[in-house]
């Protein structure tokens, strides 16, 4: 492969992976903020859903 396709590929999983942390960040912040699910349980909650796909 080209370099510029290799490097288009690496900036999209980064970018792809920046956007995911976010959204998921944005879901669960407010049931820890609120009391509703510990800190442990929003991750593992998170882990498993993003290994689902």
């Amino acid at each position: 492969m080209e370099a510029i396709v290799i490097a288009a590929i690496a900036i999209t999983f980064y970018i792809a992976w920046n956007i995911g942390a976010n959204d998921s960040a944005n879901a669960m912040g407010t049931a820890v903020g609120a009391g509703l699910l510990s800190f442990h349980q929003a991750t593992l909650t998170i882990a498993i859903f993003v290994m689902l796909g």
